[in-house]
C-alpha cells in the first residue's frame, strides 16, 4: 500500500506509555495527528471488546473489574482517540 493509504493508530492500554508512543511518534517524523471524539456507545463497544479476550485481563489490567474504568480514563484523556497518517 502506498504510504498515504496507511493509518497508524494508538492501541490501549499500549498507548499509555508516554515515553513508548513518543518513541514511536519520532520514529514517523512525517506523521499528521488526527483526533477521533468517541461516542458513548463507540467507547461502550470498545469496553466490550476487550472484555472478550479475558484470558489477557489480568496481563494487561491486573484486574479484569478495573478495565471499564481505566479505559474510560484514558480516552478522557487523550480526549477521543488518536490517528496518524504519513505525508509526504
Amino acid at each position: 500500500l502506498p504510504s498515504e493509504q496507511i493509518s497508524y493508530y494508538e492501541d490501549y492500554p499500549y498507548a499509555d506509555k508516554p515515553e513508548a508512543l513518543q518513541r514511536e511518534l519520532e520514529a514517523l517524523p512525517n506523521a499528521q495527528a488526527m483526533q477521533v471524539v468517541l461516542s458513548e456507545d463507540e467507547i461502550d463497544a470498545r469496553i466490550n471488546a476487550i472484555a472478550c479476550y479475558p484470558s489477557q485481563l489480568f496481563a494487561l489490567f491486573q484486574q479484569a473489574e478495573t478495565m471499564p474504568a481505566r479505559v474510560r480514563a484514558y480516552i478522557e484523556r487523550a480526549c477521543g482517540e488518536r490517528y496518524w497518517k504519513l505525508v509526504e
